[in-house]
């Protein structure tokens, strides 16, 4: 296993239900048809595919410039006050950490927002690389969990190599003798190097 990367909004912290709260009422007051269903449809949209599909969809009538303004202050009090870390992350973390492997975080959340809470979390100098954009583990070919956290159950995870729904479930050491083995038969490497 060369490197864990990890995504931020119901994975690292428990985001999905309180962006479902206020973001919820803040969409019923913009587009009054607006539903649980349309609701559960954009989990895991980042806010700037959200605001396309918004306005082609449902001819929002904010600028983008506005949309995204209210979305930040939003943020910043759903990052920096009322999000947790998700159950069994920071073991996971320093157990990783321990083992000097490196550990990314990828999201398509704003840079901002990650900023907020990484540093709310003090969790910036836990990862070795920090990028806002999504990240297609499968198109990389890279082994992909899926995260069910009670809020996603409409995404679509049926691309992961495995789905869990807690920290405790994920068998890193697993992953990591897989990944040698792997590399062993395909490289022929060996435990000191040697062929």
């Amino acid at each position: 296993m060369d490197a864990v990367i990890f995504d931020m909004d119901g994975v690292i912290v428990d985001s999905e239900i309180h962006w479902k709260t206020t973001e919820g009422y803040f969409l019923q007051s913009l587009i009054p048809t607006w539903s649980v269903n349309d609701q559960d449809r954009i989990i895991g949209l980042g806010v700037l595919d959200l605001y396309t599909l918004l306005a082609n969809t449902y001819h929002l009538q904010k600028t983008k410039e506005q949309f995204l303004e209210i979305y930040q202050e939003m943020a910043n009090v759903i990052y920096g006050q009322k999000v947790s870390l998700m159950e069994g992350f920071t073991d996971l973390l320093s157990a990783l950490n321990s083992k000097n492997i490196p550990v990314a975080l990828a999201s398509s959340s704003p840079a901002s927002w990650i900023n907020i809470m990484l540093d709310r979390f003090s969790l910036r100098d836990s990862f070795k690389v920090v990028k806002n954009g999504v990240l297609s583990a499968k198109n990389a070919n890279m082994f992909c969990v899926g995260f069910r956290n009670g809020f996603n159950e409409e995404q679509d995870l049926s691309r992961a190599d495995m789905i869990i729904h807690h920290f405790a479930e994920f068998d890193w050491k697993m992953l990591y003798c897989h990944t040698y083995n792997v590399r062993n038969f395909m490289y022929g490497d060996t435990v000191d190097g040697n062929k």
